[in-house]
């Protein structure tokens, strides 16, 4: 954490365990900056709950993460496997609080729009109606 430990953040990152739901909102509500160094994620519904808080994101640029996170816009991605990549995208966000509020206002301005029940609801019917298209145009 040599890039870190210049920002006398060494000991104030705690392992939690498993959370459940509501903990798991609860500490989405409490960060300022979300961090999400996974190797693999298909669709993190912990992303999107700390979208859903407003929270600025720090997330790997790798499975389905780029379909939520758009480097600049509603975050910020790192590069897969890179403690180097991660630590200079959280160090960009530690120092500048406007940019932290801004990419956080997006992240929840994108989870309001695209993930309604209605907008789900929609994406799944044309979803549907896709494959019924495609099985009569075989037929």
């Amino acid at each position: 954490m040599p890039l870190l430990a210049n920002k006398q953040l060494l000991g104030s990152i705690r392992y939690l365990g498993k959370l459940n739901f509501q903990q798991l909102r609860a500490c989405a509500r409490a960060v300022d900056i979300y961090l999400l160094p996974s190797l693999w994620e298909n669709c993190p519904y912990a992303c999107m709950e700390a979208m859903a808080a407003g929270r600025a994101i720090v997330a790997s640029n790798q499975g389905g993460v780029p379909e939520l996170i758009t480097h600049g816009k509603n975050g910020l991605l790192a590069e897969c496997g890179s403690p180097e990549s991660f630590a200079a995208q959280l160090c960009s966000l530690i120092e500048d609080p406007e940019l932290r509020t801004k990419l956080g206002a997006a992240a929840r301005q994108a989870i309001e729009q695209g993930f309604t029940d209605t907008a789900i609801a929609t994406q799944t019917a044309d979803f549907y109606r896709g494959v019924l298209a495609r099985q009569r145009e075989k037929n």
